[in-house]
């Protein structure tokens, strides 16, 4: 797991909100999005499991230069690996989505 000080996420955010929430997951993309240079970053923060009440509990975010970051909340069933890897996807395709001028649908 990268340090929440590398990803520029606040402690404050991290009180207030916990490490699996929307404002957390803007928080890490923005901060790869200004340490990176890019002009797209993308981020995902949640609960992959095995165990634990909130098992497949994700926020997804992408962040764009010039723009607020966005997060979606989304609820997956699975595997640890299962939910992992559709994270990944939902990540994704919110970048193709803002690439193709898509609703993002957040």
């Amino acid at each position: 797991m990268i340090p929440a000080r590398l990803l520029g996420v606040k402690e404050d955010t991290l009180k207030a909100h916990t490490a699996v929430s929307a404002e957390v997951a803007c928080e890490m993309a923005q901060g790869v999005l200004m340490r990176s240079g890019a002009d797209y970053a993308l981020s995902t923060t949640g609960y992959a499991g095995p165990t634990g009440e909130d098992v497949g509990l994700v926020y997804v975010a992408l962040a764009c230069r010039g723009e607020a970051p966005r997060a979606k909340r989304i609820k997956l069933n699975g595997s640890r690996e299962a939910v992992r890897s559709q994270s990944c996807l939902h990540a994704l395709d919110l970048l193709r989505r803002k690439l193709s001028a898509l609703p993002l649908n957040i």
